[in-house]
């Protein structure tokens, strides 16, 4: 557990709004708490970007989903970012996503403020609440990003501007508006396969430019 004794020295920032490491467990670093873990979930831990992350053994459309539930609701009125290494399988051949799903309003993440959809065959969508969480306006991001372990994911908004970096290169910019406060729940959805490590939201834009990804754990 070289990683651990070395983050003994290591506490999260003053901004970061909730982080997980997935090095063995489903622990929450900020509010001390554990991560739920949905029913039928076919999760695991693996060597992942660093130390351990979370996996998907099913290697299909049988993925399983983990969720937090915070005592404070994010408010998309103000800046908020997220960012995370992840990992899709090669050759997956169903048509599902992996998905990170804020603003939720139950453990299922049916029903959430916010979205990015990474589908299997690499294509990224975002969905937005139309208004009363119960729908979705899709956008197409026109990202593709490419196979092979751990790429650095990180996505901000300030109001109604979100901007969407890979491997710490800018890739999508444009207006987009959230209409108000989502639930309490922040959900991971993992199918094909996939591999998420360093998960972290954070109430402050951390990067507006290109920039070198994170060579250590958050």
């Amino acid at each position: 557990m070289k990683r651990r004794l070395i983050d003994v020295e290591r506490k999260p920032d003053k901004n970061t709004l909730l982080l997980l490491h997935f090095d063995d467990n489903y622990h929450e670093e900020i509010e001390n708490i554990n991560a739920s873990v949905y029913n039928g979930s076919n999760l695991s831990f693996l060597p992942g970007k660093f130390g351990k992350c979370l996996n998907d053994i099913s290697k299909n459309n049988t993925g399983g989903v983990v969720s937090v539930e915070k005592t404070v609701l994010l408010d998309y009125n103000n800046v908020i970012s997220l960012d995370f290494w992840y990992s899709r399988i090669n050759g997956a051949s169903t048509d599902d996503n992996t998905s990170v799903r804020l603003g939720g309003s139950s453990i299922s993440g049916r029903n959430s403020q916010f979205a990015i959809n990474m589908n299997y065959q690499g294509y990224i969508t975002l969905l937005v609440d139309t208004g009363n969480l119960s729908g979705w306006r899709i956008i197409n991001t026109g990202i593709t990003f490419p196979s092979g372990d751990f790429h650095h994911f990180y996505l901000n908004w300030n109001k109604s501007n979100i901007k969407f970096f890979i491997n710490g290169l800018l890739k999508y910019d444009s207006n987009i508006t959230l209409n108000k406060k989502g639930g309490k729940y922040t959900n991971i959805i993992l199918n094909q396969g996939s591999k998420i490590d360093e998960f972290r939201l954070s109430d402050i834009i951390r990067w507006e430019q290109n920039f070198t990804p994170p060579t250590k754990p958050y």
